[in-house]
C-alpha cells in the first residue's frame, strides 16, 4: 500500500506541470488517448494533442518526453481486429491499383467500417484464399472450402502474431504518433522525445485501462 501511494505521488508530480499549464478544471492532458489495438488517436486524444501543442508553442523553453504505452491482455483482440481490418484495406487498395485508380483515403489503423456487408465479405475472401492457415478447412479434393465470413475472420486471426515484442512496438509507435503529431502542428522536433516504450503505464494496474502515451515536460 506504502508503495503504491508513492508511484501515486511521484506520478502526480512528474504530471503536474500539465494542471500548472491548463488549470485543476481540465481534462488530464498528460495522457493521449488511442483507439484500442492501434497507433491511430481516439477523438479525444487528437482534441488533447491539439491543446498540448498550443501550449507548447505559447512556452518554448519547455521540452516534452512521449512514451507509449500498450496492454497485451487488454488490446489482444482489439489488436487482432484492426490487424485484419488492415489487410482488407489493403486488399481494396490492390483493387483500384488493378483498375488505375486511387486508393481511398484511410487513417492509419483505422477499421474498415466504410465497406458495405457484401463489400467486406468479398474482400474477406480475397485476404482468406491468400493466406496461409494450417487448418484451413478442405473439401474432400483437398481444395479451401467456402465458409462463412465470420468463420473466415476467426481463421484469419489466429495467423497474426501477438506478442510482447508486437505490443512494445504498438506503444512505440503511439510515442511516435504524438510526437510526429507535434511536429506537423509545427513545434520543432528538438524540443520532444520519445521515452522506451511501456507494456503499461505505472501505476495504472488497478485501474480500468486506456491505450494512451504518457507525456512529461521538463525545463532544460
Amino acid at each position: 500500500l506504502v508503495v503504491k501511494v508513492i508511484v501515486n505521488v511521484l506520478t502526480k508530480a512528474l504530471t503536474a506541470p500539465f494542471s500548472l499549464l491548463f488549470g485543476s478544471s481540465e481534462q488530464d492532458l498528460s495522457v493521449v488517448e488511442f483507439t484500442p489495438g492501434t497507433a491511430a488517436l481516439s477523438a479525444s486524444g487528437a482534441a488533447a494533442l491539439d491543446k498540448v501543442a498550443k501550449a507548447l508553442a505559447d512556452r518554448p523553453a519547455l521540452k516534452m518526453t512521449v512514451t507509449g504505452a500498450s496492454d497485451l491482455p487488454a488490446e489482444r483482440e482489439a489488436y487482432l481486429q484492426a490487424a485484419v481490418d488492415a489487410r482488407l484495406q489493403q486488399e481494396r487498395a490492390k483493387e483500384l491499383a488493378r483498375d488505375g485508380k486511387a486508393p481511398e483515403p484511410a487513417a492509419a489503423g483505422a477499421r474498415a467500417e466504410a465497406f458495405s456487408a457484401a463489400e467486406r465479405e468479398r474482400l474477406l475472401k480475397a485476404v482468406y484464399k491468400q493466406t496461409e492457415i494450417a487448418d484451413k478447412p478442405r473439401n474432400f479434393v483437398g481444395m479451401a472450402k467456402d465458409i462463412p465470413a465470420a468463420e473466415m475472420e476467426a481463421l484469419l486471426k489466429t495467423v497474426i502474431p501477438v506478442t510482447d515484442t508486437v505490443m512494445r512496438q504498438l506503444a512505440l509507435q503511439r510515442g511516435l504518433a504524438v510526437r510526429d503529431g507535434l511536429i506537423a502542428k509545427g513545434l520543432p522536433s528538438d524540443r520532444l522525445f520519445i521515452g522506451a516504450p511501456k507494456p503499461r503505464l505505472a501505476g495504472a494496474d488497478n485501474a480500468a485501462w486506456t491505450p494512451s502515451a504518457q507525456l512529461v515536460l521538463r525545463n532544460n
